[in-house]
């Protein structure tokens, strides 16, 4: 890692490498989506923060109505502002979610996020 970080500091810079590894090293931390898709309950869950949010955000956008329901079990893993927020986007992209079986326990599950 430190080799890796040196490289690419010679390429761009000190600043800019150091912003870089950092995202290497989240990025490396995320788990597969199409993983997470086949196999939501065995999936690992990120513990960083900001690979909670990069996974809640590529659910939101992999979501449909014939797959939510799986997406929700693999939610329900994760801290409530991520589980919104994913649910949010999903929503606001593709409505017929919230006619899913899936969007009806997680809206009764998380009322008291979304009021």
């Amino acid at each position: 890692m430190a080799l890796e970080h040196e490289v690419t500091a010679g390429a761009v810079g000190a600043g800019a490498a150091t912003a870089f590894s950092a995202f290497l090293r989240m990025f490396r931390e995320l788990p597969n989506i199409d993983a997470i898709l086949l196999n939501p309950l065995r999936e690992p869950v990120p513990e960083n923060a900001a690979a909670q949010y990069a996974v809640a955000s590529a659910l939101a956008r992999r979501a449909s109505d014939t797959n939510f329901d799986r997406i929700c079990l693999y939610l329900n893993r994760l801290p409530t502002e991520f589980r919104v927020l994913c649910v949010r986007d999903a929503t606001l992209r593709r409505p017929a979610i919230r006619c899913t079986a899936g969007y009806t326990k997680w809206a009764v599950d998380n009322h008291y996020a979304i009021a």
